[in-house]
């Protein structure tokens, strides 16, 4: 973990020399030394045995801020490393109380709130590092509070989550990640503006996106699409995202996720063989991708980019196999979810149902899968099994998602489609479109783009959608939430 990493070497320096002291002092820097030792050597049950009684108001005022700061972090990490979340969390206010507290120990106090889901805490701690340890919090990662955000919005916590894009949207926020992307936090605060009648603010947040994903977004949704160019492209826009991908990778010549970003665009720009040449381009020369910068997060996502490519030129096994190398990294310090998943949908629209049935069966039981996951991997069973004829299967998969429908609405609408129940897929997507959290998502989906390139494999399910959108019912439905249009770009990257 960087942050227990960040805390040895903090304390390596901080312990390096021992200035002159009271003997009160000198005694209490001697108990957290030991302390500081046994930690180093992952001893963290005598490490707690000596740093409680360190850390008690009247040693503790005895310390430098540096030394006591320390002293709380170690504390709070081997409380985490020992599963007690709350006793960790409550080391980090404390240690967070002192000036001299470190920005890793401000980042894993938000880390352990949000893991607590303790939202209106997460928040409080980010108010605290804008005011004054705004280092802190632009070194968080975005994913994070793009989390924090989508959990306030799901509580209905509208005067918190206003709070927190208010920060996160302010031009002093400057994450410290490469081609970091404020600009869903700029969408969420504009439609948090027009509810207040604050239509020029909302303007201003709109005038100020860059990304495509975003304005694609944003030109469904009925309320903010008012607020962009009468003449927006999305392919140009997405052209704009390219040319800024390749200028990160230049200036990120240690970072995969520029690479990746710019072979996404380029696969919507329908030119796979360009986004293969530049992703292995990470490899020229002898490269080893394990060498990256950004190794931990985009390793399996660098193979997962270059299976999408390999898809869309035709090449089952060159995708199957990148799938097979990205499923054996990591994915944030447990098995791989996304690659096995993502690996059984390619088999799907290559038309192998039943090697997707036995990707999904090797997998059974051997990774954690969230919620949303858990549709996804239902969908790719249930179409590989209405594909098989496998009724009974088929008829589990599809009660497992009809009472999750909740969970990942998208997916039980494809699924019924797959197994030929129209009716149902239809109810499905009007339900869909009757959602505002869905709406905008939902129409781009059923919009119209370019044809499959030649050799590309296409789900069951889409060769189908056109009969669905064809329908009365749903074809009213889709005019009433603001309709669909034609875009010039491949399906399914943005």
């Amino acid at each position: 973990m960087k942050i227990w990493v960040a805390a040895v070497l903090a304390g390596a320096t901080i312990l390096a020399g021992t200035p002159s002291a009271s003997a009160d002092e000198a005694k209490t820097r001697a108990q957290l030394q030991k302390a500081y030792e046994a930690a180093r050597k992952d001893d963290c049950p005598t490490a707690l045995k000596l740093l409680r009684p360190t850390l008690k108001a009247k040693a503790i005022a005895e310390l430098p801020g540096e030394l006591a700061a320390l002293g709380y972090h170690l504390a709070a990490m081997c409380e985490m490393r020992g599963g007690r979340i709350a006793e960790a969390r409550a080391a980090t206010v404390a240690g967070t109380a002192i000036d001299a507290a470190s920005d890793d120990l401000w980042r894993l106090r938000f880390g352990l709130e949000l893991d607590m889901e303790d939202h209106a805490a997460a928040t409080a701690t980010v108010v605290a590092m804008s005011q004054g340890r705004g280092a802190a919090l632009n070194g968080i990662e975005l994913r994070w509070l793009y989390q924090l955000s989508r959990k306030l919005r799901e509580a209905k916590q509208d005067a918190l989550q206003l709070q927190l894009l208010t920060i996160l949207t302010d031009p002093a926020f400057d994450p410290a990640e490469p081609l970091a992307d404020k600009d869903g936090f700029r969408e969420t605060l504009a439609g948090l503006m027009l509810d207040r009648g604050d239509a020029a603010r909302a303007r201003a947040l709109v005038g100020e996106i860059e990304s495509a994903a975003t304005l694609l977004d944003i030109s469904f949704d009925r309320r903010l699409r008012t607020f962009l160019p009468g003449d927006f492209d999305a392919r140009k826009a997405v052209e704009r995202d390219l040319e800024r991908a390749k200028a990160a990778a230049a200036r990120y010549p240690k970072y995969l996720q520029p690479l990746t970003d710019g072979a996404r665009s380029l696969r919507a720009l329908g030119r796979p063989k360009e986004a293969l040449a530049l992703l292995e381009s990470a490899r020229a020369g002898g490269k080893s991708l394990s060498d990256y910068d950004d190794a931990d997060e985009w390793h399996n996502w660098w193979w997962d980019s270059v299976a999408r490519t390999q898809e869309m030129l035709g090449d089952y096994d060159a995708t199957v196999a990148a799938f097979a190398e990205g499923a054996k990294l990591g994915e944030e310090g447990i098995a791989n979810v996304s690659q096995v998943i993502n690996r059984a949908h390619s088999q799907n629209r290559f038309g192998r149902p039943a090697e997707t049935l036995k990707t999904l069966a090797a997998a059974e039981g051997d990774f954690p899968v969230s919620p949303y996951g858990a549709m996804e991997l239902r969908l790719a069973r249930g179409c590989a099994n209405a594909a098989l004829g496998n009724a009974t299967a088929l008829a589990e998969d599809r009660a497992f998602m009809e009472a999750r429908a909740k969970d990942h609405r998208e997916a039980l609408t494809y699924v019924l489609i797959c197994i030929g129940d129209m009716d149902a897929a239809a109810k499905s997507l009007i339900a869909a479109l009757d959602d505002p959290d869905q709406r905008a998502a939902t129409l781009a989906r059923w919009s119209d783009y370019n044809p499959p390139l030649p050799g590309e494999p296409v789900y069951s399910f889409a060769k189908r959608m056109p009969e669905l959108k064809a329908r009365a019912d749903v074809k009213a439905a889709i005019e009433q939430a603001g309709g669909t249009r034609r875009i010039a770009l491949q399906p399914g990257e943005f």
